[in-house]
């Protein structure tokens, strides 16, 4: 059980163009980073987020990640995001 007044940092690990939420379990292996990190008392716990940050609905890592389609929701994404 965590208590509820403790807090945590969060660590958000964000993948390429292209990539999705396994995106960094694939090819990273953060688990393995943070787990030689601790033992090392290199860093505290913390919450780690890996999230889809797939600019459309139900968008998958698949096929042309460069289609018109894409590219304009991630140039949505982006506008929204950055003003």
């Amino acid at each position: 059980d965590i208590p509820n007044s403790k807090k945590y940092p969060v660590l958000y690990l964000l993948h390429g163009i292209g990539g999705d939420e396994y995106e960094w379990l694939n090819n990273g292996k953060p688990q393995v980073i943070l787990d030689n990190l601790y033992a090392e008392n290199k860093v505290v716990p913390m919450i780690v987020v890996l999230p889809n940050g797939r600019a459309m609905k139900d968008d998958r890592a698949t096929g042309d990640i460069m289609a018109p389609d894409k590219v304009q929701a991630f140039a949505t994404f982006e506008k929204d995001f950055t003003f």
